[in-house]
């Protein structure tokens, strides 16, 4: 191991140490839990802190996160770790996290699933620390460097995010601090070198399976061959130059939240006569300190909230990722996490138009409807996820949960038969009743998926040439991606 005991006088030091300094990214006093994987940012941070920690007075502890995917590999990557943190006299702990299980809990892939466990273990940590010395600031260290940076804008500019997400990562978000944010990768392995310290290598980072992957082998080198320069300053230039914009956002937004805010509660009021986006920046934050799962509320969530909004009664609520509820009471908007049992966590659904031809979605079930025109007869098909129907008798139905007062005529019964009796007849679990969605023209069902649908509704071969046909089609969908 090279020796690192030189004071911190040298160029790239220097310019670590004016970040976090210009940045205000550690108060005197601080704890700084720091993420370190063994790789070449992480451990460069790493060494950074360690020599910086008497200059700028604060206490560091390093956490690795083992993510047991990569056997002997990773047990290697945190004996890594822990014999650096010993060299340095840095407090060391490992924490274990099975992230193959968790990509299948939260139906994601296991780069997303890899990080909300190190941001939930992080928050652990953090909670722990808080309440030893509530008054005592803590903050969580981060290697990302320039080319993160880089990615990160590019992969949200894909998913079509808007101002917050193209403005990227910051130095200071919240407890999360980035010394690095402002160096490239080559930069930082530079220094290593020249300081001839080796650092541990993550194959699975040269895998083009992950999208990030793909982005940092695939498009950011086809880009700089293309126009001749690298792109990665300019484009993490570009999310700097957002953030400014942004600041003045959150200064709005921070004043709209402020007037919303009753104690732990959010005056549906107070946003009603306020700009579209204001509203959605104003709810992010109300998510963001509810919750701190600000990375998982998505266009398509807001979307979600703004339009239960507008009909929502007190007393109902709203299922959103991570099942956390968005509640409506006398007192206002209150985020609050459902419990593992069906029975106590109903969905109340908007009445959706269905969409003909088109895909009509309940995100917080899992479930879609896709709808197309029949053109031949000998198309039409009978299963329990397909239905073919009338067009004309489609126009005016909607996607929704069950009401009161539903009723539905089965062709294989005589007379009409509220919706309550039927589902008892069938034995379905009370705790899923209001789960099952359904189609509807008003309070007759025209359809329940794998159930039966109305019969004035069907479409039946050899039917009336000029009446148009609908197929529709029940599945699955993912929305938390």
């Amino acid at each position: 191991m090279a020796d690192t005991r030189n004071p911190a006088d040298d160029e790239f030091k220097s310019h670590v140490c004016g970040t976090i300094c210009d940045e205000q990214l550690i108060p005197a006093g601080s704890h700084v839990i720091l993420g370190c994987s063994g790789g070449a940012d992480s451990l460069a941070l790493l060494i950074l802190l360690a020599d910086l920690r008497e200059r700028l007075s604060f206490d560091l502890e390093v956490m690795h996160v083992h993510h047991g995917l990569r056997g002997a590999d990773a047990d290697a990557d945190a004996d890594f770790v822990r014999g650096w943190c010993r060299r340095l006299s840095v407090p060391f702990r490992v924490e274990h996290a099975d992230v193959r299980a968790l990509a299948i809990q939260l139906g994601t892939g296991l780069e997303d699933a890899g990080r909300q466990a190190r941001y939930t273990l992080f928050q652990k940590r953090l909670e722990q620390l808080r309440a030893d010395d509530p008054d005592r600031s803590v903050r969580i260290a981060l290697a990302h460097h320039q080319d993160d940076q880089a990615e990160t804008v590019l992969l949200h500019l894909g998913r079509g995010s808007g101002l917050t997400g193209l403005a990227a990562m910051r130095p200071l978000q919240g407890v999360f601090i980035r010394p690095l944010l402002d160096c490239s990768r080559s930069r930082i392995e530079s220094w290593l070198i020249q300081a001839k310290i080796s650092w541990r290598q993550d194959q699975t980072n040269y895998e083009p399976t992950m999208t990030r992957n793909r982005i940092r082998l695939r498009l950011l080198p086809l880009w700089q061959e293309l126009l001749g320069y690298d792109p990665a300053p300019l484009i993490a230039g570009t999310a700097e130059l957002l953030q400014d914009d942004l600041r003045l956002i959150e200064t709005l937004t921070s004043q709209a939240y402020q007037a919303c805010l009753r104690a732990d509660h959010l005056d549906p009021a107070g946003l009603a006569g306020s700009d579209p986006a204001l509203r959605r920046h104003v709810l992010r934050r109300f998510w963001r300190e509810s919750t701190c799962h600000e990375p998982d509320l998505s266009r398509r969530h807001l979307g979600l909230i703004l339009d239960w909004l507008d009909h929502a009664r007190p007393g109902q609520y709203l299922c959103l990722p991570h099942r956390w509820q968005l509640h409506l009471n006398a007192a206002g908007l209150i985020l609050k996490r459902a419990s593992d049992s069906p029975q106590d966590d109903p969905v109340d659904i908007p009445p959706l138009p269905l969409r003909i031809p088109g895909v009509t979605e309940i995100p917080v079930l899992n479930f879609r409807i896709e709808a197309h025109l029949i053109e031949n007869d000998r198309d039409i098909v009978y299963n329990s996820a397909m239905e073919c129907f009338r067009l004309d008798q489609l126009r005016q139905c909607v996607l929704r949960t069950r009401r009161a007062g539903d009723r539905i005529h089965l062709p294989s019964r005589q007379g009409g038969r509220s919706l309550k009796k039927l589902m008892s007849e069938l034995k379905i679990p009370v705790e899923w009743r209001d789960r099952l969605p359904l189609v509807a023209d008003g309070s007759d069902i025209v359809w329940i998926p794998g159930i039966g649908a109305g019969r004035d509704y069907i479409a039946v071969p050899g039917g009336s040439s000029h009446e148009k046909t609908v197929c529709l089609s029940a599945r699955p969908v993912r929305i938390w991606e």
